[in-house]
């Protein structure tokens, strides 16, 4: 539950950005968003993420999770974007659940969330 408070604000801004390109409305600039967090909330986050390659015993200093929403310059589909996550420098892979496992495209990712 409290992973979904925490993720709340940067998938609504993720959800304005592609309703904003598909719709052809003006596209709002985001360029970036930082959360500051202890360990226990980068070790919920892994929990929750669940990803293949996203085991740990513990968590170490200064760990990081990023979730970053791409698209290519032509795109005007949810389709064409995708999203990352990424642990400590390292793109977490979801086998079977995205077609490409370190690329989700965004509706592979909102339906994995």
């Amino acid at each position: 539950m409290y992973v979904s408070k925490m993720l709340r604000l940067p998938l609504t801004m993720m959800a304005r950005v592609a309703d904003s390109v598909v719709e052809g409305t003006a596209s709002p600039k985001i360029k970036f968003v930082s959360y500051s967090t202890h360990d226990w909330t980068v070790s919920t986050l892994m929990l929750f993420f669940d990803a293949d390659n996203g085991h740990f015993e513990n968590i170490p200093f200064a760990s990081a999770v990023i979730v970053e929403l791409h698209s290519s310059d032509e795109c005007s589909s949810e389709k064409c974007f995708w999203v990352e996550v990424i642990y400590n420098g390292v793109n977490l892979a979801f086998e079977g659940d995205c077609e490409d496992a370190t690329h989700c495209t965004y509706p592979e990712f909102m339906h994995l969330i």
